[in-house]
């Protein structure tokens, strides 16, 4: 039997909550996706999550994107990783500091 097409999905790994990530450094920013195709776009947010700054408006989907961290300093940031194609998207369960 078929049963429609299967779920897709986006998780983001890294960040997920409590690291403490430099301004001017560059990190990983890591996710996993089943049946995701096409590219993906990542966003900040410095108020965990009531307003969102792209990071990259078109990136692989290839589960990670190196990034210059950028200020202004917080406690409360997320990534967001959405796919251009569905609209699926994650967002990381916790925050982690930019300082």
């Amino acid at each position: 039997a078929i049963y429609g097409a299967p779920s897709s999905s986006i998780m983001v790994t890294s960040p997920n909550g409590g690291q403490w990530w430099s301004v001017g450094s560059w990190k990983t920013i890591g996710w996993t996706s089943r049946n995701v195709t096409g590219s993906v776009r990542i966003e900040v947010s410095r108020d965990r999550g009531a307003t969102w700054v792209t990071i990259s408006a078109s990136t692989y989907n290839d589960g990670r994107y190196t990034w210059r961290v950028t200020g202004p300093s917080t406690y409360s940031a997320r990534i967001r990783v959405t796919s251009l194609s569905t609209g699926v998207s994650d967002t990381s369960n916790y925050s982690f500091a930019i300082r």
